[in-house]
């Protein structure tokens, strides 16, 4: 792969003062356990709110260019704000696909988050929050707006095949 067909990511600034956020409020939360422990699980949860966002878009994109679409960016906006810059999508097949990737990619990471409660102690509640934050996203992406994925996706599947347009 040539050095220009390589997928740039970009982290705008807004990510930084809602990762700082979760890491404290986290940290609040497990404050009664010590400064050192409720240090260590903010910074966990935080680590859990941005590989939320990564690996939602990273399942967009992977779909895309599995099924031979370009993909130039993927953009974090935010911890709940992202975005995959790609080439059109030539049907609405795939459309729907590269759409519906990344909600699924979210509940790959929820069922994740549900193995680690049921296989371990989790007193860290890292696989609660995996879990919950998870879910969220991918009914959020399903549900929400007219620039969700769910909302692309039904706009893809119900556009006559010779007008598709990105998103």
């Amino acid at each position: 792969m040539s050095p220009a067909e390589r997928t740039r990511i970009e982290v705008r600034r807004a990510v930084y003062p809602q990762l700082a956020a979760v890491v404290a409020v986290a940290a609040l939360l497990a404050r009664d356990d010590g400064a050192a422990t409720a240090l260590a699980r903010g910074i966990a949860a935080g680590v859990v709110a941005v590989a939320t966002g990564v690996v939602h878009e990273a399942g967009h994109a992977l779909v895309a260019r599995a099924r031979g679409l370009r993909v130039h960016t993927v953009v974090l906006r935010g911890l709940l704000d992202a975005g995959t810059v790609r080439a059109v999508s030539p049907d609405r097949r795939t459309e729907v696909l590269v759409c519906l990737a990344g909600p699924a990619a979210s509940v790959l990471l929820a069922l994740a988050g549900v193995a680690v409660v049921a296989g371990t102690a989790d007193d860290w509640r890292l696989g609660r929050v995996l879990l919950v934050l998870n879910a969220f996203v991918a009914l959020a992406a399903l549900t929400a707006g007219p620039r969700s994925d769910g909302a692309r996706a039904l706009r893809a599947w119900r556009t006559r095949p010779d007008r598709v347009r990105a998103p």
